[in-house]
């Protein structure tokens, strides 16, 4: 309850003696105050989590924290301010402020939904109902960080492991595999809508490609290439036994010199 006590709005208690009337304020100054609340708040919740080491998912961290803030109906300008202060405290040394500044940027360009539509249900709710919204938005957030090395793939109905291959085929295995790592049950396609979950259209066999995820004509791929181990490095004589097996191969199957 005090976690999500900002949350309340309750009139101040009056004092004794003869009764004044309370100072009027417009709707600015509450939206003002509200939105420094929820700063505060979006602020808290990701401090508290593990600090990502460079090269590990920091403008991604930024880009779901532009989400966020849209979701919370931040202002564009705060949403940007909040992530040069987070990444400040988070990362060393801190992201460059154009990345700050183009990730969050492009969130909100790209961010499903109406704008401050999280602010919307909570302020317009329950308590029980707001905090209902709230345990389902912090689901959410842990989601992005304990999955973030999955990709769901929406044509071949896949959710795969990028760092180890592994590949979930049914929506129960799914389902299942989610609830034991974020120790609650939610929905897929709530989470896929979040974009809690990285996802691509469909998935290609690229050898010629070093990206895991590349886009090609306006889609976007999974590379299911994966490179097979390298064994020790030969010596020259037999390097140059290999050349001329392979020589002779080649040589078998064709017809001409051109060939």
């Amino acid at each position: 309850s005090e976690k999500f006590n900002w949350l309340k709005q309750t009139m101040p208690a009056q004092p004794s003696g003869p009764i004044t009337r309370p100072a009027i304020t417009t709707r600015r100054e509450q939206k003002e105050t509200s939105q420094e609340r929820i700063i505060a708040y979006l602020k808290g919740v990701y401090l508290k989590r593990p600090i990502i080491p460079a090269g590990n998912g920091r403008s991604r961290e930024l880009f779901f924290l532009g989400l966020d803030c849209h979701a919370w109906g931040i202002d564009l300008d705060a949403a940007i301010a909040l992530g040069r202060e987070i990444t400040q405290a988070r990362h060393a040394p801190p992201e460059d402020d154009k990345i700050v500044k183009h990730q969050i940027t492009s969130a909100y360009r790209y961010r499903r939904g109406e704008f401050g539509d999280i602010r919307e249900r909570v302020e317009g709710a329950t308590e029980k109902q707001q905090l209902k919204e709230l345990k389902k938005y912090e689901i959410i957030s842990k989601a992005r960080v304990e999955l973030a090395d999955w990709v769901y793939c929406h044509d071949a109905v896949r959710l795969i492991d990028r760092a180890t291959g592994r590949v979930l085929t049914s929506r129960d295995q799914m389902t299942s595999f989610i609830a034991s790592v974020l120790g609650q049950r939610i929905d897929l396609d709530e989470l896929l809508a979040a974009q809690a979950i990285e996802t691509v259209d469909r998935i290609d066999y690229a050898p010629d490609i070093p990206d895991q995820v590349f886009e090609r004509d306006g889609l976007k791929y999974y590379n299911s290439y994966r490179p097979g181990p390298r064994g020790p490095k030969p010596d020259r004589k037999t390097a140059k036994r290999a050349v001329q097996m392979f020589k002779q191969h080649i040589k078998y199957i064709t017809t001409s010199e051109k060939e």
